[in-house]
């Protein structure tokens, strides 16, 4: 569950190169990565956000969602935590103010 106001943020141990980071706004997800699009889906239906499919980093597979399991192919750093207060999605999250 990725409540509004909240991110999460997969990295490869192996490559450094930030998978996939999802911002939860109220209404909305922002996603961005180095995964490429046609190895995964993800989306917001309703309440819930939803991935499907693998997040490759540039050597292979290091993670996979579906079937309700979450399984890793290499190592994985994920980070999670909550947005600064006023986020909109309009700047990052390295925002000063």
């Amino acid at each position: 569950m990725l409540c509004p106001g909240t991110f999460v943020r997969f990295d490869s141990r192996r490559t450094g190169e930030t998978l996939l980071e999802a911002r939860r706004v109220k209404d909305a997800l922002i996603v961005h990565g180095n995964a490429k699009r046609n190895r995964y889906s993800g989306g917001l239906d309703g309440d819930v956000v939803r991935i499907d499919g693998t997040l490759w980093d540039r050597i292979g597979p290091c993670v996979s969602f579906g079937d309700e399991e979450l399984r890793f192919h290499a190592k994985v750093s994920i980070d999670c935590g909550l947005l600064p207060n006023g986020y909109d999605g309009t700047w990052t999250r390295n925002h000063d103010g």
